[in-house]
């Protein structure tokens, strides 16, 4: 068949993938499994059972191996099956024991957000899962039966949903969809209830001592089967991706397994690294070599996380641990680098609270005069071309009355090799002064000299709207 152009532009394609390849990759790409990937593989059942030469393990194998989807993605679908199977193998195991029809369903608690979300309901009722992914639910005493059943840690039976108390608040719900009968048995991750496995009908049912076991005892492979993925699990809820590598003493990396795709092997890791960042990493780096276990948060260059994206930064997490031989000698090292994951988001609430002021950069040389590469928003703010600046070795339209104390702080950063910042005017090329805020950043190289110094230049800041304010009133500003 033909290619469609706007998914091969998005995916790199296999020449044998069909329009149903495509539309699954499509939808694992965008992490939307709750509808299109769920309803892609209802039209493929006889795939997950098995009952057709391919297997839908082999398609989810061949889009991996083929690099449409990573491993993490991966995982993520073989866990959908997992749910999806055991929830249809109940449904007839019930259905011989009780003589009647139940919808088996998977839910995933999310305790941050205070949300259920649907791991698998292969026969759900339509509209019914979408309701109660859109309500706050904060496990209690009555809060319907999965509520109730995270709450107390054991499975609660509710025979009928339209008189029990533990429905109350959701009596509407129920009726509107015609959910008679909920029973609820939680499922655990070391030692805490991370989600319900859920029988529903839409009569009143009295369980027997047999069909309730045997929903926990499914319960309990479920809980069996997801274990060794309840980290993956975690982290494709709150998209954490994964990178892990071999870095030698000199910070060349060596061998990389990823859960994206990435281009880093044999990459030095100051190439990527955040000029900002350039001088705590060289320090922490120094520990590592000396045996000591680091983590730290710092921007990369996004480009070598994604290939062609945009020219940005990106904050990670990294863990070095020290690889050390017989004799006692670190050798190398093992980095896992981990995206977008809670100290990430952290890093950026706290230490990139200026980015929005951020307006343009420059890097001198060693001495801190002759200045090297200048960014292009320099035009906006003073309007000077940036090859203007290049290789100036004066005081590049700062304002006389600052001129002091902008190099004082460039020295300072040069000299005690630390991050240091200012406040002054420049004038621009119109005449008019403008205040930024400047923050310098030594780089180092592996002896531990300066090669250059990183500028980075803010405009708007609330230190340039202090210092504005104090210049009014002829106050001298540090």
């Amino acid at each position: 068949m033909g290619k469609s152009k706007g998914l091969i532009y998005l995916y790199p394609v296999a020449d044998d993938c069909n329009h149903n390849d495509l539309l699954i990759a499509k939808c694992i790409k965008t992490k939307r499994l709750n509808k299109e990937v769920d309803n892609l593989l209802k039209k493929l059942i006889p795939l997950i059972y098995c009952q057709s030469k391919k297997n839908i393990r082999e398609i989810i194998d061949r889009y991996f191996e083929c690099g449409i989807i990573n491993g993490l993605e991966k995982k993520m679908v073989e866990s959908k099956i997992i749910m999806n199977q055991i929830c249809s193998e109940i449904e007839t195991e019930i259905r011989d024991i009780c003589g009647k029809e139940f919808i088996a369903t998977v839910y995933i608690y999310d305790e941050e957000n205070k949300h259920l979300y649907l791991g698998a309901s292969p026969n759900g009722i339509p509209g019914w899962n979408e309701a109660l992914e859109s309500l706050e639910i904060t496990p209690g005493p009555n809060v319907g039966s999965c509520g109730t059943a995270l709450y107390y840690g054991t499975p609660v039976v509710v025979s009928d949903t339209y008189t029990d108390d533990k429905w109350e608040i959701f009596r509407d719900l129920v009726t509107k969809f015609e959910i008679r009968s909920d029973w609820s048995v939680p499922f655990y991750y070391e030692g805490k209830p991370v989600g319900t496995f859920v029988m529903v009908s839409r009569e009143i049912q009295h369980p027997t001592k047999e069909a309730l076991q045997l929903v926990i005892n499914k319960a309990r492979e479920l809980e069996e089967k997801l274990a060794e993925i309840q980290n993956d699990l975690y982290r494709i809820r709150h998209r954490i991706f994964k990178i892990e590598g071999i870095v030698d003493l000199d910070g060349k990396i060596e061998m990389v397994k990823s859960e994206l795709p990435q281009y880093l092997e044999g990459v030095n890791r100051k190439d990527f690294i955040h000029p900002a960042d350039s001088l705590e990493v060289s320090k922490l780096w120094e520990r590592v070599k000396c045996g000591e276990k680091i983590n730290h948060v710092y921007r990369v260059k996004k480009q070598y996380i994604e290939k062609d994206s945009e020219e940005e930064w990106i904050p990670v997490e990294v863990t070095w641990t020290p690889i050390i031989d017989d004799d006692g000698e670190v050798i190398a090292c093992q980095s896992v680098v981990l995206l977008d994951s809670p100290k990430c988001r952290e890093y950026e609430k706290t230490k990139l609270h200026l980015k929005k002021f951020f307006k343009f950069h420059a890097v001198t040389d060693s001495s801190g005069f002759a200045i090297t590469q200048v960014g292009e928003g320099i035009r906006n703010v003073l309007g000077i071309e940036p090859t203007a600046w290049m290789g100036i070795k004066k005081y590049v339209n700062i304002h006389p009355a600052d001129v002091n104390q902008a190099y004082g702080a460039l020295y300072r950063s040069r000299d005690e090799k630390k991050i240091t910042s200012s406040v002054h005017r420049f004038i621009g090329k119109d005449g008019s002064v403008v205040t930024l805020e400047l923050h310098f950043n030594p780089i180092l190289d592996d002896n531990g000299n300066v090669t250059n110094i990183y500028v980075e230049i803010y405009q708007d800041t609330p230190r340039c709207q202090k210092f504005e304010m104090l210049a009014k009133k002829n106050i001298k500003c540090q």
